[in-house]
């Protein structure tokens, strides 16, 4: 009777173990803080880059999409 205690608390341990150690390993790496771009400039996570605060200048006809993160025609190109 022991033996099956001691192997059921062998396999709960071996279950549990994993979570444990994601629980305790992964939260250190989430919390890390961004590195510092400089004055002028922003951490974007998506781009995993420094980026600058303001827009750039797309020229005249042009604006900026931050959705892109592109310059594109205030106007669609007519077809043909």
């Amino acid at each position: 009777m022991a033996t099956i205690v001691l192997r059921a608390i062998f396999a709960l341990a071996m279950v549990i173990a994993p979570t444990g150690y994601v629980t305790l390993v992964s939260p250190a790496a989430g919390m890390a803080a961004p590195p510092d771009c400089g004055p002028g400039n922003w951490w974007n996570p998506g781009a995993n880059e420094c980026q600058p605060t303001a827009p750039p200048n797309c020229g005249p006809g042009n604006w900026w999409n931050p959705a892109t993160d592109a310059c594109q025609p205030v106007a669609p190109r007519p077809p043909g």
